[in-house]
């Protein structure tokens, strides 16, 4: 009888030793799944930083797709470096969205414009 109650003792003092160690491997895993995209995370976090300062600072050049002649000769692009001087480019940045065109050169661009859509016009009506 005493032999039955020592065996029972330590049949639960193992299930309780197996269920600590179940849970310890469960909080560790669980720990890393947290963590399981760290690295990529940081240069994410890096990525973001260096646009930001790049955008507070000097600025992007992106594609002039403002002017209908200027989308079309990007959108036509095929991504020939030769042909990438046709492309006009614009400066964005945190001091001013526009830096390099003017506020001149945005009235000439409505004007090329303008100008565009009068000559599709009367081509049409001829």
């Amino acid at each position: 009888l005493a032999s039955a109650a020592i065996k029972q003792q330590r049949k639960e003092k193992l299930k309780g030793e197996k269920a600590q160690r179940l849970n310890l491997i469960a909080n560790s895993i669980k720990g890393r799944q947290g963590r399981q995209h760290g690295s990529r995370e940081a240069i994410i976090k890096q990525t973001m930083e260096r646009e930001r300062a790049q955008y507070e600072g000097n600025g992007f050049e992106i594609p002039d797709i403002i002017n209908s002649k200027h989308l079309k000769i990007f959108r036509e692009w095929t991504g020939d470096l030769k042909k990438l001087p046709n492309i006009k480019m614009r400066n964005v940045s945190a001091k001013g969205s526009d830096s390099t065109v003017s506020a001149v050169s945005q009235d000439k661009h409505v004007e090329e414009e303008n100008k565009e859509d009068a000559s599709r016009n009367s081509d049409t009506e001829l």
